[in-house]
């Protein structure tokens, strides 16, 4: 049995969303005895591959399962649009949400649902035991609540309540004829509009509604937490429909609404999605600036990647806009909204290098050792498409890929050519058509990997660059300096004049009247003699030898790139010796941070 100590949790509610004040937007997270939730993984090791071998779980059920997952799912729903929409329809679809799905659970219809699998003697008396008298208190700031016995529900924050969900919910895909996709508690049903689809809509929403009153479930049970209608169209004239109802509500119809945490909109352009992650990343950006003066550059890459690009990732797959013509991995994106998005990344990187604005951002994102977010969707894309094709896993996504195979190798091992999806010039812009279109450009070494990591990584290696090394530089004035010079954009003359700085008539020194670049300023222009003698003998003292008499084109390198072969110490010893060059003759002081805003590009 399971001990009665170990039933026993202290609840702290986390807001979900919106009002602070109303209880309804906060979930019960269950904090379990940790001897508890050892004895529950001991269950679970042995009744989730009882479930999940025995195909328990329906295909269309993608919550809680290994290998599947929110972004998965929503590939699967907009594959199903876009297809409709290849062929001229419209679908209708219902978004609804089980009311406390968790909490609601009736403990005798799960363990009668666990009988009906096959789950008994100590197993099933194990179980019974789990979900028999709990009890519960609430903690918030270090105050409690005296203790309730639970007389519902699955505890959240256990190991076993999630599986154990979704054994309880996993007939409801049975009792409607439409569609159907569960994530957890969100449910989506969908059809093709035609003349009966709105009746059999109400016959799947008066048949969902029966369930629920079954098995003591409540779905969008009040106008407050109203169900969502969307009719998803390309049509220039949309489809006038009646209205729908659940629970005796009717269901809002609406233009877009939010699902599985991506907003899906009725023509599938991600328009709302996009401005809404696009705004969070540029107050981040707008921290990040604020923060430079107080932290180093690794920890802003640090936040950039953590609190930055996880808005545009998360789903990236789902609303990248793929191109007709263009190389299988490229930095630039022609779609309007691609462009908005790469223009955070390189935002996020000039902030952390100091590099102004007009900096080829191939240069910038070399030293930084970043791949494109564009390139970073499409190899993302492709990690799905192998990870389904390797594990044949999840069904709904592996039947679409599995139609492609061409010949038994492909069919046994995914290692040849997919047989191309063809349709419009907009549906070949969607995920399958242009992910298998890529896979198929890709070099059969990379198809051949037997693994996700060893996959992904063979991708990383083409399109992520080697980071160039600040070998422990942390002043942010001082990896400016450098990144200016790296970069070729400073305030050095034939730098200005080559991006078309309105201010700069020519590329010329001023002093000796040939070309102001990076070379001349670092080894050759008479107003930095003796610095500049300082500066080449403190690296000659460094590497051990005379470097009068290396090649200036390699000794611009070294300066600035450090040397290979040798210790990061001695690196870093070099750089900041050319940072103390460039303080001195204060040459890249000459126009401020700023400088960026003066120039027009030609």
């Amino acid at each position: 049995m399971f001990p009665k100590k170990w039933k026993k949790a202290n609840v702290n509610p986390i807001h979900k969303k919106n009002e602070k004040n109303i209880i309804g937007n906060y979930r019960p997270v269950s904090l379990l005895p940790i001897c508890g939730k050892i004895f529950e993984k001991i269950i679970f090791d042995n009744l989730y591959p009882y479930i999940f071998n025995n195909n328990f779980i329906d295909d269309k059920q993608s919550g809680y399962r290994r290998g599947d997952s929110t972004v998965k799912q929503l590939i699967s729903i907009t594959h199903e649009i876009h297809k409709a929409f290849e062929k001229g329809h419209e679908v209708r679809a219902v978004f609804l949400d089980i009311s406390k799905a968790f909490d609601k659970v009736w403990t005798e219809g799960l363990i009668f649902k666990l009988k009906m699998i096959g789950v008994e003697g100590e197993m099933l008396d194990i179980l019974s035991s789990f979900l028999e008298d709990r009890q519960q208190r609430v903690t918030l700031d270090g105050e409690s609540s005296d203790w309730v016995d639970i007389e519902a529900g699955v505890p959240q924050g256990s190991i076993l309540g999630p599986i154990l969900f979704l054994l309880y919910i996993n007939d409801l895909i049975k009792v409607v004829s439409s569609d159907i996709r569960i994530f957890a508690d969100d449910t989506f049903i969908f059809r093709i509009v035609n003349a009966s689809s709105a009746a059999e809509l109400i016959k799947d929403l008066e048949a969902i509604t029966r369930w629920s009153i079954q098995w003591k479930l409540e779905f969008n049970p009040s106008i407050s937490k109203q169900a969502i209608e969307v009719l998803f169209s390309n049509k220039r004239s949309k489809s006038k429909l009646d209205p729908l109802y659940i629970n005796g509500f009717q269901i809002k119809q609406s233009d877009d609404t939010k699902h599985l945490g991506v907003t899906l909109d009725s023509q599938l352009d991600f328009k709302v999605h996009i401005e809404e992650k696009l705004a969070k990343a540029r107050s981040g950006l707008g921290l990040m600036k604020q923060l430079k003066k107080w932290v180093s550059y690794e920890v802003l890459e640090n936040i950039y990647k953590m609190y930055v690009r996880v808005n545009l990732d998360y789903a990236d797959i789902v609303y990248h806009k793929a191109e007709n013509v263009a190389p299988l991995f490229y930095q630039e994106n022609g779609n309007f909204y691609m462009k908005q998005i790469e223009q955070i990344q390189y935002g996020a990187a000039r902030v952390i290098t100091g590099a102004w604005k007009g900096t080829s951002r191939e240069k910038l994102y070399k030293i930084l050792g970043w791949e494109s977010l564009n390139e970073r969707r499409v190899m993302r894309k492709l990690c799905i498409l192998h990870e389904t094709i390797e594990t044949k896993f999840p069904n709904h996504l592996y039947k679409t890929i599995e139609k492609q195979f061409i010949g038994p190798d492909s069919r046994r091992y995914g290692l040849d050519e997919l047989e191309p999806i063809h349709g419009s010039s907009t549906y070949r812009l969607t995920f399958f058509p242009s992910t298998i279109r890529d896979w198929n450009r890709l070099d059969k070494e990379i198809r051949e990997a037997k693994s996700k990591n060893i996959f992904k990584k063979r991708i990383l290696n083409k399109i992520r660059p080697k980071k160039d090394a600040y070998f422990g530089i942390r002043d942010h004035n001082h990896i400016r300096y450098l990144t200016m010079l790296r970069v070729g954009l400073s305030p050095l003359r034939a730098h200005k004049f080559g991006h078309g700085f309105l201010d700069t008539s020519n590329g010329l020194c001023l002093l000796c009247n040939i070309k102001e670049d990076t070379e001349h300023f670092l080894l050759s222009c008479r107003s930095f003699i003796l610095s500049r003698s300082t500066l080449l003998q403190r690296v000659s003292d460094t590497l051990g030898y005379n470097v009068s008499s290396i090649p200036k084109s390699r000794m611009v390198n070294i300066l600035l790139f450090g040397k290979e072969g040798i210790p990061d110490s001695k690196n870093f010893l070099i750089l900041s010796f050319v940072v103390d060059y460039i303080i001195k003759s204060k040459r890249l002081d000459t126009l401020g941070e700023g400088g960026g805003d003066l120039f027009s590009l030609n």
